[in-house]
């Protein structure tokens, strides 16, 4: 098979029975991280091509598209929600659980960086999240 779908991915936070599901998610992107470069060539270089080592790896942000329902307790601004997390400016542990047979996730420190809803007229209400990873993101394969 070339490739699976995303229809049952889920996204949660905290840890242990104090995990959250975050409901009603259509879209999750991220942990696109980006290696610094560190540019080591010296006079005494072995040849004229620049000599280059990694540096400190940022994972990046996670966005994450919801069908908002002010309702829903994963979403609200009081304890538990994503509205409230980013008032608190807390670090939380998130994890990304795949769809399938064994389950695949992968977990990743972060703060809510910006979480902004939408109301139009003629269209549903939707928030826009995105998660500012900080450290490094754990990867488990059949779990």
């Amino acid at each position: 098979m070339a490739g699976k779908a995303g229809f049952g991915t889920t996204i949660s936070f905290g840890t242990g029975t104090g995990t959250v599901a975050i409901a009603n998610v259509t879209n999750i992107a991220g942990l696109d991280g980006d290696t610094e470069v560190i540019d080591v060539t010296a006079h005494d270089s072995g040849s004229a091509y620049r000599e280059k080592i990694a540096s400190f790896i940022d994972l990046g942000q996670v966005t994450l598209d919801l069908n908002f329902d002010p309702n829903k307790a994963s979403h609200k601004a009081i304890t538990g929600g994503l509205l409230y997390l980013q008032s608190q400016r807390t670090v939380e542990t998130f994890t990304v659980t795949f769809p399938g047979t064994p389950s695949h996730k992968v977990a990743f420190s972060a703060f809510v960086k910006n979480a902004g809803f939408e109301a139009p007229f003629d269209d549903k209400l939707a928030m826009s999240v995105t998660l500012e990873v900080t450290g490094s993101a754990t990867w488990t394969y059949g779990t």
